[in-house]
């Protein structure tokens, strides 16, 4: 893909499953840059599967690197993270 190209019609990126991550906030920004009508950024955890929490009891520690931003202050430094050097307008929810 072009790096000159842009997408005129997404007005809403949802991502379930965002994680306090360097990819996905590299991943989001991209989209931030070539998305130039962008209007809202909702980022959301992971829906639980059916059978409950896959990872209890299976002693992983990546949970840790994959978690999602629980408090205001996580919160506000994804936000700051994403808008860092943009003129985006976009609103940025979290959860």
């Amino acid at each position: 893909m072009s790096s000159d190209f842009k997408h005129r019609h997404l007005n809403l990126l949802e991502i379930t499953g965002f994680a306090m991550d360097d990819k996905m906030i590299n991943y989001t920004r991209l989209i931030m840059e070539r998305a130039v009508n962008l209007k809202r950024i909702r980022l959301l955890d992971q829906v639980p599967c059916d059978k409950g929490n896959a990872m209890n009891g299976m002693g992983s520690t990546s949970s840790n690197k994959w978690r999602f931003p629980v408090d205001q202050g996580e919160k506000s430094l994804i936000k700051q993270k994403l808008i860092d050097g943009f003129s985006s307008s976009a609103e940025i929810t979290i959860g």
